[in-house]
C-alpha cells in the first residue's frame, strides 16, 4: 500500500539501494554525471545544501512564527480539555450545530480569549519564519504544524459561531484568517508544508461554502470572494526545495556512515557488510546521488505543469518502480511504496484550485440571483472571465437545478458529472450545490 504523504527524505533513503543504471521515465532524460547533475540543479534553481535554504529573516514585527510557539507554549501551560474540544472541534463545528453546542462554543471564546488572540494575531502576520536548520535532513521536525491546523479548527469554529449569530459577514472575515494561516504553514519549502496548507484551506473553503448556503446575499457573498483571496498556495516547485536538500543531506549522512542505511531501509543487513550495514561502494553511491539530484529536477519542472500534463509524467516514474518491484527487485521496495507521493499531491492540488474557483463562481451567481430574482442560466452570464478546471483545462461546469445550480470539476477521473454526494458514502469530488441537497441527496 502507497503512502500518499511519507516523507520523501525516506524516499531519498530508499533510492541509495536502487540499482538507477539504464532507468528513466519516458520523455525525460537519463542522469547524467554527479557534476552535470549538480551544474544543471544551480541553473534551475534547485539547492542541494543547507545553506542554499537560507533566506533573509523577516522583520520581527511581520513574523508570525514566534507567535505560533507562543501558542504551542500556552496549550501546554493551559490545555483545553477533552470536554472543550468536543464541543469545539466536533460538536460545534457541524453546519446543523445544537443550540447548546453554539452556546458551549460561546462560552469556551469567552473563556479562552488568550488562545484565540494569538491565534488572530499570528493570522494578521504577512511573513512566517521558523527558521529550520535544514542540516538536520531527515530528522528535521515540524512540531508547529500541529498547531497550525489546530488554530484553523478553532477559527472554523468561531465563524460557525458567528455565523449562527447572525454575523455572516463577520463569519466570512474569519475564514480569511485561516486561509493566511496556510500560506504560514506552506513557507517551509518542504511537501509536508504544502499539505498541512492544502488541509487548512479545505477546512477554510468547507466553512465558506456553509456560509454561503445560509447567507446567500451580495454581501455576504462579496465578503466571501474578499475571503477567497487569501486562499493562495505557493507553487509545488517551492517545496521542492526542501525536498531535495533533505535528500542530499540523507546521501550525505550513509556515505559517513553506510551503516545508518539500516535506520532508512527497516534494520536490513546484508552478510558481507555486517549487521545492520549494507555494502555501499563508492561508485552505488554515486549513481544514486546522480540519479536523486536527476529525479528532483524532473519533478521541479513537472509540478507546476497543467494537471493532465504533471500527472501522467509523475505516474511514469511511479510505473517504472511498481514494474521493477514486482519483478521481485528487492532494492525498490520503498521507492515503490513511496514515490506516488508526488503525482498524489498534483492531484491535492488540483482539487484545492478546483474548490476555490467553484466557490468563487458560486458567490457570482448568488449575487446575480440576488440581482435578477433567478439564477443564472450559464456562469458566462454573471462572470466575464469562467474559471477554468485544472482537471482539463476547460471552464468548470455549471448546470441548473430547479431553482438552484451545481458548479463542477470533472475531476481526477474526469467523468464526474455533478452528481450530489451520496450519504455515508465517499466523496471526493468538487460540487458546489446551491441550495444544498438535504441528507438523501435531494
Amino acid at each position: 500500500m502507497r503512502a500518499p504523504w511519507a516523507c520523501s527524505a525516506m524516499v531519498a533513503a530508499s533510492l541509495l539501494v536502487m540499482p538507477v543504471a539504464g532507468f528513466a521515465a519516458p520523455g525525460m532524460g537519463r542522469p547524467g554525471t554527479i557534476a552535470q547533475e549538480q551544474a544543471a540543479a544551480r541553473r534551475e534553481g534547485l539547492p542541494l545544501s543547507p545553506g542554499e535554504m537560507a533566506r533573509k529573516p523577516p522583520r520581527p514585527a511581520d513574523n508570525a512564527a514566534p507567535l505560533y510557539r507562543k501558542l504551542d507554549e500556552l496549550l501546554k501551560a493551559k490545555p483545553i480539555s477533552p470536554e472543550e474540544t468536543d464541543v469545539v472541534e466536533s460538536n460545534a463545528l457541524k453546519a446543523d450545530a445544537a443550540p447548546a453546542d453554539i452556546a458551549r462554543a460561546v462560552a469556551f471564546f469567552a473563556r479562552r480569549k488568550d488562545v484565540m488572540d494569538l491565534i488572530h494575531r499570528a493570522s494578521e502576520r504577512p511573513e512566517c519564519d521558523f527558521r529550520r536548520d535544514w542540516s538536520q535532513g531527515p530528522g528535521l521536525l515540524f512540531p508547529e504544524f500541529g498547531k497550525l491546523r489546530r488554530a484553523a479548527r478553532l477559527l472554523s469554529c468561531e465563524a460557525n459561531v458567528q455565523l449562527h449569530g447572525g454575523d455572516a459577514v463577520g463569519a466570512a472575515r474569519t475564514c480569511a484568517a485561516m486561509g493566511r494561516i496556510g500560506r504560514h504553514a506552506s513557507a517551509d519549502s518542504f511537501l509536508i508544508a504544502h499539505l498541512v496548507d492544502y488541509a487548512i484551506e479545505a477546512i477554510g473553503m468547507a466553512r465558506l461554502e456553509a456560509i454561503l448556503q445560509r447567507a446567500p446575499t451580495p454581501e455576504v457573498a462579496a465578503a466571501v470572494t474578499s475571503a477567497l483571496r487569501e486562499y493562495r498556495p505557493r507553487p509545488l516547485s517551492d517545496a521542492m526545495r526542501g525536498e531535495a536538500v533533505i535528500g542530499m543531506v540523507s546521501l550525505g549522512m550513509v556515505r559517513k556512515d553506510p551503516g545508518s542505511l539500516s535506520s532508512f531501509v527497516g534494520g536490513e543487513e546484508d552478510g558481507n557488510a555486517g549487521a545492520g550495514k549494507p555494502r555501499l561502494s563508492p561508485a552505488m553511491m554515486d549513481r544514486n546521488t546522480e540519479y536523486l539530484i536527476w529525479l528532483y529536477r524532473a519533478v521541479l519542472r513537472t509540478v507546476d505543469r497543467p494537471y493532465p500534463q504533471a500527472h501522467r509524467t509523475l505516474e511514469a516514474l511511479g510505473a517504472e518502480l511498481d514494474a521493477r518491484g514486482k519483478k521481485g527487485d528487492p532494492n525498490v521496495l520503498l521507492a515503490a511504496v513511496l514515490s506516488p507521493v508526488y503525482s498524489q499531491v498534483v492531484e491535492n492540488m488540483a482539487r484545492t484550485r478546483a474548490r476555490r474557483s467553484a466557490l468563487l463562481a458560486a458567490a457570482t451567481a448568488l449575487t446575480w440571483r440576488a440581482r435578477h430574482g433567478s439564477v443564472p442560466r450559464g456562469l458566462s452570464d454573471c462572470m466575464k472571465a469562467v474559471p477554468l478546471d485544472p482537471f482539463d483545462g476547460k471552464p468548470l461546469r455549471y448546470r441548473v437545478e430547479g431553482k438552484g445550480f451545481v458548479i463542477y470539476s470533472i475531476g481526477a477521473t474526469g467523468k464526474y458529472a455533478g452528481a450530489p454526494k451520496e450519504e455515508g458514502k465517499p466523496f471526493r469530488e468538487v460540487a458546489v450545490r446551491w441550495p444544498a441537497p438535504d441528507k438523501a441527496g435531494r
